[in-house]
């Protein structure tokens, strides 16, 4: 996941902050559904919403994509569509359990 800096959601200084929690994270760039947000409550996962800026085309980020992370830092699922579906379903075939 490409470095960014910023102010997302809850007041993170970048992209990088929240990874240091070590858990199962979504991170969006520009704007989260309420369908996400509603997953992501109801499955007790972080979800980290960092604002779109035109600084972030000159990285891999794409706009409104969803990135599942690993408590390990590493992108466990790009959803293009931002899918509730596509998100819930991987996390049910691999047993995701956040720890909150």
């Amino acid at each position: 996941m490409s470095w960014v800096q910023g102010n997302g959601e809850g007041g993170n200084e970048d992209n990088f902050t929240p990874l240091t929690s070590l858990e199962w994270q979504l991170h969006v760039y520009g704007d989260a559904t309420p369908e996400i947000r509603e997953l992501c409550k109801r499955r007790t996962l972080g979800l980290h919403v960092f604002p779109w800026r035109p600084a972030m085309d000159r990285t891999p980020l794409r706009r409104d994509v969803v990135y599942l992370v690993r408590p390990d830092g590493y992108v466990a699922l790009v959803n293009a569509e931002g899918s509730v579906t596509v998100v819930n379903s991987y996390l049910q075939r691999h047993n995701v359990t956040p720890l909150r």
